[in-house]
């Protein structure tokens, strides 16, 4: 899931004079002139052609916090293109905060809706058949069995699954105080957090954010690239799968479950049900944004899907 956020003018006027700054460096041309894709969270993109008409992607953070992870994110991408069988942006070009990389072909799987944040797949859900579920699994599962020590090598920060639990909790003690749970969902969410038996023993490198809009495809449905790792590194595996289970629903997770087992993904006796509570837990999230970016619309948001959980079924052990 991608949060969005409104962008005032001067902050869209700095990010296109950083972004034209990096183009006048390098020959580029951004295209069309004053446009900015403006729908993600972290980042601002503009679109950009150099004298061969080969087409680039400007992006220019949002936030300056964002920059210092930028070392992070450009270490993590070239460590996935090294060990995965479908293009990540290669960042060819870099300015003070911008990066710019060619273009990646294809259009994105599906498209998030960024009042209701409900995602809407053009061709349909994948089925059992489709190409896209099994390069997804498989995809994941050759990410995921990247060893420890090339994810060190590679200068990328490690951290024990314990480490996301604890970040986790302190989200939620935050959305408790300051916007409030209803009470069975407090309730499950932290015996989810102290539950060691349905975590995962060994983290792994992860893409972070793998909602369908991040992964591109073709016209024939074939996976033709990955973005925006700007979340990924070593952490628990089940977060690759939250966003596309948000997004497809159950059957999508048990389809892409099955074809990750079967590409070798390592699958423990509780990822199912772990990663169903992950996937609950998205609405603290947003409500953690709605409060520390100000958005009263994903606050309320976050309100109303929290109050429809709190009556709902939940995986084992935690109704």
């Amino acid at each position: 899931m991608t949060a969005h956020d409104g962008v005032q003018n001067m902050d869209l006027a700095a990010a296109e004079t950083t972004a034209r700054e990096l183009a006048r460096r390098f020959g580029l041309a951004i295209t069309p002139a004053g446009t900015a894709d403006v729908s993600g969270w972290d980042f601002l993109v503009f679109h950009a052609v150099d004298d061969d008409g080969t087409r680039w992607i400007i992006r220019v953070p949002r936030r300056p916090d964002l920059t210092s992870r930028l070392a992070s994110e450009e270490a993590l991408l070239r460590l996935a293109a090294r060990r995965l069988a479908v293009p990540v942006p290669d960042w060819r070009l870099r300015h003070g905060s911008a990066v710019g990389y060619p273009l990646l072909p294809g259009v994105p799987a599906a498209t998030e809706d960024p009042v209701t944040l409900r995602y809407h797949w053009p061709t349909g859900l994948p089925g059992p058949a489709s190409g896209y579920v099994s390069q997804v699994a498989a995809i994941l599962a050759a990410l995921h069995a990247v060893p420890p020590t090339e994810i060190a090598s590679a200068g990328l920060p490690m951290r024990r699954i314990s480490a996301v639990q604890a970040a986790m909790s302190r989200r939620l003690a935050r959305v408790r105080t300051r916007v409030g749970i209803p009470t069975a969902c407090d309730r499950r969410w932290s015996a989810w957090l102290a539950d060691p038996g349905i975590w995962p023993r060994q983290a792994a490198l992860t893409h972070g954010d793998l909602h369908p809009g991040h992964t591109l495809i073709t016209e024939a449905g074939a996976i033709s690239g990955i973005i925006d790792w700007t979340n990924g590194g070593y952490g628990d595996p089940a977060a690759d799968f939250v966003d596309l289970c948000y997004a497809g629903g159950t059957g999508l997770l048990d389809l892409i479950l099955n074809e990750y087992g079967r590409h070798g993904g390592h699958i423990w006796p509780t990822m199912r049900d772990h990663i169903l509570m992950r996937v609950s837990f998205i609405w603290a999230g947003v409500a953690d944004v709605g409060l520390l970016r100000r958005r009263p619309a994903y606050l309320e948001l976050a309100r109303q899907r929290m109050a429809e959980m709190a009556g709902q079924e939940w995986p084992d052990g935690y109704s």
